[in-house]
C-alpha cells in the first residue's frame, strides 16, 4: 500500500501580509500598510524569521506628541502573552518621516542578534 505524500504548507512568517512568499531577507515598508491604518489607533503585529513585532500609535497622555511604539520580541509567544522584560520598546514620532524608517529599525534590530 502506497503511503500519500503531504505537502507542507509554508509557516505564515514564511509568506508576507497579503498572502505572497516572501522573496528576501528583509521586512519592507510595504508590508506594513500605510500611516493612516495607524492613525486609527489599530496595533500592527508582524514576525520575521523568529522575531516578533508589533507597532501601535502612542497617544500622549499630557497633550504632547503622538508616537509610534514599536515593539520587538522573541518567538513563540504573542505580545500579551510575552514577559514585558523581554520585549524591546522603542517610541519614535509619529510622522510620515518616521513611519518610512519603521522597516530599516526592524530590520536592524533583525540583524543585531540572533532569533531562534
Amino acid at each position: 500500500m502506497r503511503k500519500k505524500t503531504v505537502k507542507r504548507a509554508p509557516c505564515l512568517h514564511e509568506r508576507t501580509f497579503d498572502g505572497r512568499r516572501q522573496t528576501g531577507n528583509m521586512i519592507e515598508q510595504k508590508q506594513l500598510l500605510s500611516i493612516n491604518y495607524y492613525k486609527k489607533g489599530k496595533p500592527f503585529t508582524g514576525s520575521d524569521r523568529g522575531m516578533r513585532f508589533r507597532i501601535v500609535k502612542e497617544a500622549d497622555s499630557e497633550g504632547g506628541e503622538d508616537c509610534f511604539l514599536i515593539s520587538v520580541w522573541e518567538e513563540p509567544y504573542c505580545f500579551e502573552a510575552t514577559p514585558r522584560e523581554e520585549i524591546i520598546d522603542k517610541r519614535v514620532p509619529f510622522t510620515e518621516e518616521e513611519f518610512e524608517r519603521i522597516a530599516v529599525y526592524l530590520n536592524e534590530i533583525r540583524e543585531s542578534r540572533a532569533w531562534p
